[in-house]
């Protein structure tokens, strides 16, 4: 064992113990090299590590800034576009529905604010409000404006003025003059002798939207039937139908809408033993309309009596249509204006009928008819005023009513239903069909269309 006193601590004791063993080993009779052998290993296995060698080499740092995208806020500023087409339908003494056309924006139009006077009453999503809470027989102005995820509101539409119907009337369910945005569109859907033309628009009087709403829905058709090959390019020649000003029934300039055939396919300006040539504008409802009220005001060309004369084509009588309503196959109604050598002392009278020629094969079979000579036919060349009306039934209570100019031509009671029970899905609301010479038109203007007789109807 040996105390380490040196001040310079292990060095210092390790190089004591070096002379210790040298001493011991002479005295003991070692030789000088084993000693320096000894000494040898022991300096290998005791001597003090140099130290490691500075690492002077700076660490290599890699360093990325990092990437920062900075996309300014955006803020939408732009209103949507002005709602279009303000219309009303399903009009009662305390409530209507509005419709419109749909808004464009740049980003999205969430929704639609509609206003009565200055007051908003609805906030939609969609393109119609139903509006309950009215008065009857009270004026109402409406507007809708559209509104984007931003808030942004759009300039205000036009109004729309609808007066309410007084309390306990029938519900009118349409209402045109012919203003506004109604407009025709081109013939289309040519099925080789004959094409199909529409009524499109809104009235800006009535606020009434073409088609006519009838129960759930209707379209509305011109059926141009031509007994030849026509096309877009040739259905003029042979008839055509515009809207047009003229002086309307209470001697104002008015819009109403125009008819006329001008030839036959068949055999010029003859008629007789040609196709069906005529010009019908049908309303067609989705489904059986049931009780219905019709009024239009119709001016004839002024020369209809003398194309009329008896004997002047054909047969020695003539015919005119004027109203028709069809079934899907089993049942018609139609009035006529007619002159026969055999009836009325040979002047014009009218004619109804109830029959089964609806297009559906059926053996031809007459059910009622009905002669009114002694309400005149007004003077052609002037507006006259028609009035339809019917309930269908397959018993006794079911009803055919017509009038013209205020005076009944026909109330007939019975059964107006066929032997399908076939459902009314044809409305010729104002006919262009005749048995005379051509060329022949018509000007009809202020239609309307009630669940039931309205407080001005005639006598019912």
């Amino acid at each position: 064992m040996f105390n380490d006193s040196s001040p310079h601590g292990t060095k210092g004791g390790i190089v004591n113990l070096r002379q210790i063993l040298l001493g011991i080993a002479i005295s003991a009779g070692l030789t000088l090299a084993t000693v320096s052998h000894a000494q040898s290993w022991h300096s290998k296995h005791f001597r003090t590590p140099a130290p490691a060698p500075a690492d002077t080499t700076a660490p290599t740092t890699t360093t990325t800034a990092p990437t920062t995208t900075t996309t300014a806020p955006t803020t939408d500023t732009t209103a949507p576009t002005t709602p279009s087409g303000l219309a009303a339908s399903a009009v009662t003494s305390t409530s209507l529905t509005l419709s419109w056309n749909a808004s464009t924006d740049n980003v999205g139009v969430t929704g639609y604010q509609v206003y009565r006077g200055g007051t908003q009453v609805a906030s939609p999503s969609g393109t119609s409000a139903s509006i309950t809470g009215l008065s009857a027989a009270v004026p109402y102005s409406f507007t809708v404006s559209a509104v984007d995820a931003a808030g942004n509101v759009s300039a205000l539409s036009a109004a729309l003025s609808v007066t309410t119907p007084p309390p306990g009337s029938a519900n009118l369910s349409f209402s045109s003059g012919f203003e506004g945005t109604t407009a025709l569109l081109a013939p289309s859907g040519f099925y080789g002798n004959g094409a199909w033309q529409d009524i499109v628009g809104t009235d800006s009087v009535t606020g009434f939207a073409w088609p006519p709403i009838i129960k759930s829905s209707s379209t509305t058709h011109f059926q141009l039937g031509v007994d030849a090959p026509v096309d877009a390019l040739t259905i003029n020649n042979y008839m055509v139908n515009q809207i047009q000003t003229v002086t309307g029934h209470n001697g104002n300039q008015t819009r109403t809408l125009y008819s006329e055939i001008k030839q036959s396919g068949c055999c010029g300006t003859n008629p007789q033993g040609s196709g069906p040539t005529q010009n019908s504008f049908q309303i067609q409802p989705a489904s059986e309309p049931g009780d219905l009220y019709i009024s239009y005001w119709l001016k004839l060309q002024p020369d209809l009596a003398n194309l009329m004369a008896v004997g002047q084509v054909g047969t020695g009588w003539n015919w005119r249509d004027v109203f028709s309503w069809k079934t899907a196959g089993d049942y018609r109604v139609k009035l006529e204006i007619k002159r026969d050598p055999y009836i009325n002392g040979g002047n014009l009278f009218w004619a109804t009928q109830g029959d089964n020629n609806a297009n559906g094969g059926l053996p031809y079979q007459i059910f009622w008819q009905s002669n009114n000579t002694q309400v005149p036919v007004p003077p052609v060349g002037q507006w006259m005023k028609m009035e339809v009306f019917w309930h269908r039934s397959s018993g006794n209570d079911g009803r055919v009513w017509m009038a013209v100019n205020g005076q009944v031509i026909v109330d007939h009671y019975g059964p107006n239903m066929g032997i399908y029970n076939a459902a009314i899905n044809r409305i010729y609301a104002a006919l262009l069909y005749s048995s005379t010479a051509y060329p022949i038109y018509q000007w009809v203007d202020d239609m309307q269309i009630w669940d039931s007789f309205p407080p001005d109807a005639a006598p019912h």
